[in-house]
């Protein structure tokens, strides 16, 4: 199952593009929110390298970092919605991009309350910059979508990292290619 999990998140990131300027898609219907994390490389590495993080850390239980998660984009999607928004929003978004890389290759552990703040920091940019891409819009499915995609993307990093924690090299490597794929979004 894993090698199949793998796989799956392996092909998705060959085909995604690199989400930046969130704009100039379809926002109103369920099928575009639930593709639209897994089209975006800056998604798929965010989400994945999150819950493979995650997963590893002895003093807070993962699910409780992917509640965090999603319950702290939905209220950034909301502000974004108001255009309550702060400046520099997809620069923010690469740099968690590559923290989380470096965060996963060096298997850091934070204290419960670093963690979940960090997560929560992570989660309202990566809302701000969608709540702003559809603000005036009636988005309901896709926020339900959107929603939906990115749980199941932290439900995979979390069954992931479950055994990629378990190997250092693997680790390493994992949080390696999150940190390199996060810097090549940054410099196209």
């Amino acid at each position: 199952m894993f090698y199949k999990t793998l796989f799956a998140f392996g092909a998705t990131a060959l085909i995604s593009a690199p989400a930046m300027a969130h704009s100039g898609h379809d926002v109103s219907s369920l099928v575009s929110g639930l593709t639209h994390p897994l089209l975006g490389l800056d998604h798929l590495l965010a989400l994945f390298a999150i819950a493979v993080w995650g997963s590893r850390q002895n003093q807070m239980p993962s699910t409780r970092l992917m509640t965090v998660f999603l319950a702290v984009m939905a209220l950034g999607g909301v502000l974004g919605m108001m255009n309550l928004a702060l400046p520099g929003v997809e620069s923010m978004i690469l740099v968690s991009v590559l923290a989380l890389g470096l965060l996963v290759a060096g298997q850091v552990h934070l204290s419960m309350i670093a963690g979940i703040t960090m997560t929560a920091a992570i989660a309202m940019v990566h809302g701000m910059a969608h709540g702003t891409e559809i603000a005036g819009a009636n988005a309901l499915p896709y926020v339900a979508g959107y929603l939906i995609s990115c749980a199941a993307l932290l439900a995979a990093g979390r069954f992931a990292g479950q055994w990629i924690n378990t190997r250092p090299r693997l680790a390493l490597a994992t949080g390696s290619a999150v940190t390199l794929s996060g810097a090549g979004i940054a410099l196209s």
